[in-house]
């Protein structure tokens, strides 16, 4: 389960990526209504992108803190026997 989060978030990153690359390109477009709202959709999916990255990471990161913490229980265990 672990690695396919992994793999979902760096598949996160690159489309997050790709998405800025796009959004770069259209800020070089003539200003128009259509450019501005095109760059809104653009900053809104970045920062979805963004947020769902966190939630991922921050759940990774309490896996591996947990898996710590019971194997420094385990280990306090066996050094009690």
């Amino acid at each position: 389960m672990k690695l396919s989060l992994e793999n979902r978030v760096a598949m996160m990153k690159n489309e997050q990526e790709k998405l800025k690359i796009s959004y770069e390109l259209i800020m070089k477009k003539e200003d128009s209504i259509a450019t501005r709202a095109e760059l809104e959709i653009y900053k809104y999916k970045i920062k979805e992108l963004e947020d769902g990255i966190n939630l991922i990471e921050n759940y990774l990161k309490k896996i591996d803190f947990r898996k710590m913490v019971n194997i420094d229980e385990d280990n306090i265990r066996d050094s009690k026997e």
